[in-house]
């Protein structure tokens, strides 16, 4: 069974429901979709994988289902080591303490599947910088994405970095009464 059919037998829809909520998420977006007939049969053809949606049906798949391109088959999970998780987490418009770890996870496989990103060269860069930390390095900030990215990958099921860790703890070096027990 395809991801994409797990996501709506999980929300318990026809696919005839699952169009008419696709349509209202693109009529949300100022778009159109085709007559419902021509839709079921789509989503048929999606479910079954004899096709994959197009960039803009796999937009308004995530956006119904709450998931990601790789959450929904789309794409080919990434490896992620730890060097580049720090280095996504360290450049993340969010504080990465404050985000469960799926939803870390998953930024990451988004960030590191993107043709255009150049993750490696930014995970070189803080590799080095390490080693002259005062050049351009926020250590402390550097110290939550080390820890966080730990947990991350030390974490198989779904659970959230605490948000109360905060730089100064990592600082002060109290990480390992902060974390997880089975993480620290």
């Amino acid at each position: 069974m395809t991801a994409l059919k797990q996501a709506r037998g999980a929300g318990g829809w026809s696919r005839t429901t699952m169009v008419r909520k696709l349509r209202a998420v693109a009529a949300r977006q100022g778009e159109n979709l085709p007559g419902d007939a021509s839709m079921v049969r789509m989503v048929a053809r999606w479910e079954n994988d004899e096709t994959l949606p197009s960039e803009f049906y796999q937009r308004l798949l995530c956006a119904l289902y709450g998931r990601s391109q790789v959450e929904l088959g789309f794409r080919p999970a990434v490896e992620v080591d730890r060097d580049t998780l720090v280095a996504v987490l360290y450049v993340a418009p969010f504080d990465p303490a404050t985000r469960p770890v799926e939803q870390l996870r998953a930024y990451a496989q988004l960030v590191v599947s993107d043709p255009r990103c150049e993750v490696d060269t930014l995970a070189d860069g803080i590799r080095q910088a390490r080693q002259c930390p005062a050049m351009w390095l926020d250590v402390d900030r550097l110290r939550v994405c080390e820890c966080v990215a730990d947990t991350v990958l030390a974490t198989g099921q779904p659970q959230a970095v605490p948000l109360w860790l905060s730089a100064a703890q990592v600082a002060a070096g109290r990480v390992a009464s902060a974390l997880p027990q089975e993480v620290a």
